[in-house]
């Protein structure tokens, strides 16, 4: 009777944190090596398709009109005077027109140059009508009004974290990883199983992703690409 009473006074004495300790556990996916040329197949095509959605546009702003002027900041409509095709997600993009910008200059050209501290205006690409030729856009600086005349669009470049943990090299040890990711679904598209609990993958960003974690999350780093690249558009 007394060791029941000790036991409900310690009970009594323990902290909230004690009492709600969230469990822990270790993570072990325990994937097979994979093949080594699937990754290599993997890491050319990701780099592609970076390059390709990370191309610059030139276009001409023919009027510029204020939409809203709030709090947060003003947003304008640049108006471009013909109707416009994308073939990416312009959410996000940053529309800008660089100091001494050169109308006989290549785009290449602007694309290899730091011009993020040497702009005239800037702003985040809110909303465009295909349609109407319009560009919606919350500047940056809201004295900085954007002109006509021609300016850049530069695509949200939302590949670029897949990029570097398949191409870089301070990304070689997690790579080791990947490649047995690639053996799984393999083997998920041979059976014509897709069930998620068999291979837990359910995209190419979120299969990075998760395997960063498991590598180097301890760290913090593998964190931070986590949130990076589940948040990345399109994953």
């Amino acid at each position: 009777m007394e060791e029941a009473f000790q036991e409900a006074e310690s009970d009594d004495t323990a902290t909230q944190d004690d009492l709600f300790r969230p469990a822990r556990f270790v993570s072990e996916f325990d994937l097979p090596s994979g093949d080594e040329l699937l990754l290599k197949d993997a890491a050319t095509a990701i780099r592609q398709e970076f390059r390709d959605c990370s191309k610059w546009k030139r276009l001409r702003c023919r009027r510029v009109s204020i939409f809203a002027e709030r709090d947060r900041g003003v947003v304008c409509v640049i108006h471009l005077g013909s109707s416009v095709e994308f073939d990416w997600t312009w959410e996000g993009a940053k529309a800008f027109r660089p100091k001494m910008f050169d109308e006989d200059a290549s785009d290449f050209a602007y694309e290899q140059a730091d011009v993020d501290d040497g702009v005239d205006w800037s702003g985040e690409i809110l909303e465009v009508d295909e349609r109407n030729g319009c560009l919606f856009v919350s500047l940056d600086n809201p004295e900085s009004i954007p002109s006509t005349g021609s300016f850049f669009v530069r695509p949200f470049e939302f590949l670029s974290v897949l990029d570097a943990v398949y191409n870089a090299a301070e990304y070689a040890e997690i790579r080791k990883k990947l490649a047995g990711t690639f053996e799984c679904h393999a083997r998920q598209r041979s059976s014509g199983n897709r069930n998620p609990s068999k291979c837990r993958f359910g995209g190419t960003a979120r299969m990075v992703a998760t395997c960063l974690v498991d590598s180097v999350g301890t760290a913090g780093h593998g964190q931070d690409l986590y949130d990076r690249a589940t948040d990345c558009r399109g994953a």
